[in-house]
């Protein structure tokens, strides 16, 4: 590697700050290896021991691996933690403490059902099994190189920019059962990106945007340009806070609402989603409402850091495409848990996929960001711009060669007798519409070439601008907390009564439960006044159903003449407003 590329990746090494309480911190790679068993999945339920634990390093990992092979994995947990482990392993007070709230007071009650559908599923599929975060942990504090932090750097040059790249690895991926996240896996993959500009002459490029790795953003959502206010950069290292489990990168500090979204089930979430909005018009309606399972991501930085300034250094690893480790082992980075959905499975290396296949972000990470119509600086959009004008001279030369040409030939063809002479007439026009386009085009890209380049906001290409959740009071954090835990069972009690075979009581108290719980919910999202507009709207709507029933049963001849009444005076309204107009 170009030591200028090493120089650059060391001059912006970010800064990654953990939540206090964070189990597992960057490791590397070689000590998960030479801990972990190397299996191989030969059937639908038969697995196949490679290589026990303590027989493997990275060379025997290369030696073994077939390249193109994804059914293998590595297993660090061989056996969870016992029950009498577990309890002492949570009772150790050394063990990194960590206070949440609840994520549920952050979502309604429709995303507490989605919640408890999730939570269900687990007991019906794949799942790192309890005890296996213990287990990890401890062998993560006790290898040898414990507090030995690595990145994994690699610089290319892609699309005239300089992509400098950090990969860091984890033990494990506890989000589930550290922070009530979606998942838990062995093993976690997480990556930094940042795309420099080149400098004018010989002047070094310079950082112009930046991308970390996260749960609810693609494309362009995943990146923030260099002057981004909400970028906190120090001396040429951009800040990551990774997220409590997950380790997932947030540009600021606190903590996220996010959808865990899963295409097989959208149409159905989106019908109920649709079916709440229109029954609760006090409902919140939000781009933050997307189909799928809300949780609440944890990124408050005030924890351990690493890097720049920090109490713990970095050590940096190159690896390139060619890296023996990186290219030849496609398989799993964890434990395969044979998940149908994917969450609890382990991952595949920086360069691969789960099913084997190459990674945008590794093979394409410009595409990945959605910056391919992204020009890296001023002078390309003026060679681009300069290119485009001499391409539409040319078009304009042809179009009026063209244009020339064709109305020489009509002229003869009516000065020889022809009558039929629409269909080249309409070419004319074409022509000439194309010929007013193409200069238009040209005229502004000249004032483009010209005026000073342009600078749009920092968040002009975002489509979800990613926020932390606002500071509630200890007060409101309480009652969020305990009413989102009781809520859900307390309407499905309600669905029981509504239902149990009991005449009489089921019609009265039922209704008046509902009503209760749909004003303590609302007092806890703060929004009572919206619920009351829709009692008096839903009332509104009863009302006027029961007169149109009514009048439909005893009195149809009253209310056909008023609706003849009202399209009388509607038709007269609209003739005399055409009058007046004439």
């Amino acid at each position: 590697m170009d030591p200028a590329d090493l120089e650059l990746l060391e001059r912006h090494a970010p800064i990654v700050r953990f939540n206090e309480g964070e189990y597992f911190l960057p490791a590397s790679v070689e000590s998960f290896v030479e801990r972990s068993e190397l299996w191989e999945r030969t059937g639908p339920s038969e697995r196949r021991l490679v290589a026990p634990a303590g027989t493997l390093d990275l060379d025997g990992l290369v030696a073994v691996s077939r390249g193109s092979d994804a059914r293998r994995y590595l297993r660090l947990v061989s056996e969870p933690l016992s029950n009498a482990d577990l309890v002492a392993w949570r009772l150790d007070r050394d063990r990194p403490r960590f206070r949440s709230h609840s994520r549920l007071g952050h979502v309604g009650v429709l995303g507490r059902f989605i919640d408890v559908a999730g939570r269900i599923s687990l007991l019906l599929r794949g799942r790192v099994p309890t005890g296996a975060q213990s287990a990890a942990a401890l062998l993560d504090r006790e290898r040898p190189d414990h507090g030995d932090h690595p990145y994994y750097g690699r610089v290319l040059h892609s699309a005239g920019y300089v992509v400098l790249q950090y990969w860091y690895f984890y033990y494990f991926n506890d989000w589930r059962s550290r922070a009530h996240g979606v998942n838990d896996h062995e093993g976690d993959w997480e990556q930094v990106t940042i795309m420099l500009a080149p400098g004018p002459g010989d002047e070094p490029p310079t950082p112009a945007w930046v991308a970390y790795s996260a749960h609810d953003e693609v494309g362009a959502d995943l990146r923030r340009r260099w002057d981004d206010p909400d970028l906190t950069v120090v001396d040429g290292h951009p800040v990551v806070f990774a997220g409590l489990g997950s380790h997932a990168g947030a540009y600021l500090p606190g903590e996220y609402l996010i959808h865990v979204r899963d295409s097989r089930f959208a149409s159905v979430v989106q019908g109920v989603r649709r079916i709440a909005t229109a029954a609760l018009l006090w409902s919140r309606r939000s781009k933050e409402d997307g189909v799928g399972i809300p949780y609440v991501e944890y990124q408050r930085g005030d924890g351990v850091g690493i890097g720049h300034g920090q109490d713990r250094p970095w050590r940096p690893v190159l690896i390139d495409d060619d890296t023996p480790w990186v290219r030849r082992f496609s398989g799993l980075w964890g434990d395969d848990t044979d998940d149908p959905f994917g969450g609890e499975r382990g991952p595949a290396g920086p360069r691969y996929n789960r099913d084997g296949s190459v990674r945008q972000s590794w093979s394409d990470p410009i595409g990945w960001t959605a910056l391919d119509a992204v020009v890296p600086h001023e002078g390309e959009r003026q060679d681009l711009i300069t290119a485009r004008v001499e391409e539409l001279d040319d078009e304009l030369e042809r179009l009026q060669a063209d244009r020339r040409r064709r109305r020489e030939k009509l002229r003869a063809a009516v000065i020889g007798g022809a009558s039929d002479t629409a269909p080249a007439e309409r070419d004319l026009t074409r022509l000439a519409a194309q010929l007013t386009a193409r200069r238009d085009e040209r005229q502004r890209l000249l004032e483009m070439r010209d005026a000073p380049p342009p600078s749009p906001s920092p968040h002009a290409h975002l489509r979800h601008r990613q926020e932390p959740l606002p500071d509630d009071s200890r007060g409101r954090q309480w009652l969020l907390n305990i009413w989102s835990r009781i809520s859900t069972p307390l309407i499905l009690l309600i669905l029981a009564v509504l239902i149990w075979p009991t005449p009489g009581i089921d019609l009265v108290v039922a209704p008046i439960a509902l009503l209760v719980i749909l004003v303590l919910e609302a007092a806890a999202q703060k929004r009572l006044g919206a619920l009351l507009l829709s009692l008096i709207v839903l009332a509104a709507v009863i009302a006027v159903l029961v007169a149109v029933w009514t009048g439909l049963i005893y009195s149809w001849r009253m209310i056909l003449a008023g609706l003849l009444v009202a399209a009388g005076l509607l038709l007269l309204v609209l003739n005399i407003r055409e009058v007046r107009r004439t």
